[in-house]
């Protein structure tokens, strides 16, 4: 749900919305040629998305040229230049992996959030060119040049803002936060059914008041939590093969024996249980490390 300012701002601002689902489907055309870039994109590999990882060391570095760059207009001939040029383009190498992530995690959303999220992207662009520039003149002019220090505090003023929609992405609208973050432990084997009563394969139940997907293969049963981690799809109206669950909404993959990340874009396990089968009534519990 969006904040009353980015409602304000952008909640009509429906012109944007071609263009975003357009970009969107552009991006999700390439991973499925090339769906290992987007796990590795995604941080399926890190266990936890990489977006806010290298977005970090952006603001980090940049924000180092803020303060040196004011220092350096507050008391020219500080001898900083070099350390916020040097700090300048450490901050664009890692814009260039934020803005790759955050594409990779954004091509998934949808309405409003995909709005807010086109923009924040088209924002981040922006102020990674004002960097770029602002690091080009450093090289090509004097190392105190005013004008490569004021575009570079053009640029952390849009930092500023493109901060804002990004904060917006993952608290407003829980953008790649795992959707199993808030759910309650099943700390004692609970009963969910029994066993002739649950059909092959898929099945949705529930135990103490958690949404669980338990499959059954002829007397085995296995489960995992129903709602997916990425963007909390039902798994129950997946697909099976070979002992791993395809998500419906955007083909994340997870394992059943322990819910463990097959394939992106989820990046969070799914939640584990154990399994009994006790008079033929079929128990689970989460499952213990």
């Amino acid at each position: 749900m969006a904040s009353p300012l980015v409602d304000r701002l952008i909640g009509r601002a429906t012109g944007w919305d071609r263009p975003a689902r357009a970009t969107a489907d552009a991006i999700n055309a390439f991973y499925r040629a090339l769906r290992p870039v987007q796990g590795l994109l995604n941080g399926r590999w890190l266990g936890h998305p990489l977006h806010p990882l290298v977005t970090d060391v952006a603001v980090g570095a940049w924000t180092v040229v803020l303060v040196f760059d004011l220092i350096g207009l507050a008391q020219p001939g500080a001898g900083l230049a070099t350390a916020a040029a040097v700090s300048l383009w450490l901050g664009v190498l890692a814009a260039i992996g934020s803005l790759l992530s955050g594409a990779t995690d954004w091509k998934d959303t949808y309405g409003l959030e995909q709005r807010v999220g086109f923009i924040h992207g088209l924002l981040m662009a922006v102020v990674s060119l004002l960097y770029v520039l602002s690091g080009v003149l450093r090289l090509v002019g004097p190392v105190d040049g005013t004008p490569a220090r004021l575009i570079g505090i053009l640029g952390f003023v849009g930092l500023i803002g493109g901060g804002f929609l990004g904060g917006e992405m993952a608290f407003g609208f829980g953008s790649m936060v795992d959707h199993n973050a808030f759910r309650d432990a099943v700390s004692e084997f609970t009963p969910v059914g029994r066993i002739a009563d649950l059909g092959v394969g898929l099945n949705y139940v529930e135990a103490a008041g958690q949404p669980i997907l338990v499959v059954r293969d002829g007397e085995t049963v296995s489960a995992i939590g129903d709602v997916c981690s990425h963007a909390g799809g039902p798994l129950h109206e997946g697909t099976l093969d070979h002992g791993v669950v395809t998500c419906p909404w955007h083909g994340s993959r997870f394992r059943l024996g322990d819910g463990s990340v097959v394939r992106s874009p989820a990046t969070f396990p799914q939640p584990s249980y154990e399994v009994r089968v006790t008079d033929g009534m079929v128990e689970i519990r989460t499952r213990r490390l």
